[in-house]
């Protein structure tokens, strides 16, 4: 069908898709068919990769930038120790790492944390991620806290 056999119009560009666990297999058969993807909200730094994904493109950028971003607002404001609650999903764990990486760069990776919470699509669970959150020593006598909630 993508190339138009049997008398089918050749697929001339995809659009989608929404999560970045799609968009990459997706874009590993367009590339071959060499057929533009385009997506509204893929956002792994994985899909960057040119090399990997030639024909992938987005609107949106990749969680990189927005790791940097929550890491220089880190060094801005000299957060002694920031504690990370994230999903235990590419988009959630793909952030926290973005993140971390960047503290290791600047050879701070002390003053990042990280906690992975089950992945909850349809009903958040406010007991649970505060009983993780508290559950941690250094989280329950920190003197500031920011919570930055995301949604894939």
């Amino acid at each position: 069908m993508m190339l138009g056999r049997g008398g089918a119009t050749p697929v001339v560009g995809l659009v989608g898709a929404r999560a970045s666990s799609v968009s990459g297999p997706i874009a590993t058969l367009a590339a071959v068919q060499k057929v533009p993807q385009i997506s509204m909200a893929s956002t792994s730094p994985s899909l960057s990769n040119k090399a990997a994904y030639p024909f992938f493109l987005r609107t949106v950028p990749p969680d990189s930038l927005q790791a940097l971003a929550l890491w220089q607002w880190i060094l801005k404001f000299d957060v002694p120790l920031a504690t990370c609650l994230y999903s235990s999903e590419s988009y959630g764990q793909g952030l926290f790492n973005e993140i971390l990486d960047l503290a290791r760069e600047e050879r701070q990776p002390d003053r990042l944390q990280g906690r992975a919470i089950r992945y909850m699509p349809r009903e958040f669970s406010h007991e649970e991620a505060t009983g993780l959150l508290f559950s941690h020593p250094s989280i329950r006598t920190a003197r500031y806290r920011l919570y930055v909630a995301t949604s894939s």
